[in-house]
């Protein structure tokens, strides 16, 4: 049987001038529809909010924090690219027109990386103190056998 083709049509809030997603190693993170506009403004749009039902007469809207090129004008901007890295949580994304744009974009925030003051120490001392109560615990173990087995 054939597929079944069915057109979608959303409704943006602005002209686009190039059309692109985010994309993850695995495709597990939530996607960015990257967006380029006529004036140079790249936008990432959570692909789950354009997708979601819309009210007769009510137009979606772009929140500031969808300019994904912040208060950078890319001239000319006519490609968006965009490629996985290493880390599930984060893409690379590239505008090109007369200048060129580069961005990491983590759709679904950056879950699988640590924070600056993360405890390294704290989490070798605990690693450490583990080791040596699961050895104490060996110890007293064979011990009780050893006993249990003489009385």
């Amino acid at each position: 049987p054939a597929p079944l083709l069915t057109p979608q049509s959303l409704p943006f809030p602005t002209a686009l001038s190039c059309l692109s997603t985010t994309l993850t190693t695995k495709g597990i993170t939530s996607k960015l529809l990257l967006g380029g506009t006529p004036q140079g403004q790249l936008l990432g749009v959570p692909l789950p909010m354009l997708l979601a039902p819309l009210q007769p007469g009510v137009l979606r809207s772009v929140e500031p924090k969808a300019l994904v090129s912040y208060n950078h004008t890319i001239h000319g901007l006519r490609l968006v690219v965009s490629w996985p890295t290493h880390l599930q949580s984060t893409s690379h994304a590239l505008a090109a027109g007369l200048d060129l744009f580069y961005t990491r974009l983590s759709p679904s925030r950056a879950y699988d990386l640590l924070n600056a003051d993360f405890g390294y120490w704290l989490l070798l001392l605990t690693l450490v103190g583990l080791l040596g109560l699961t050895g104490v615990a060996r110890r007293l173990a064979q011990r009780s056998e050893l006993d249990r087995a003489w009385s």
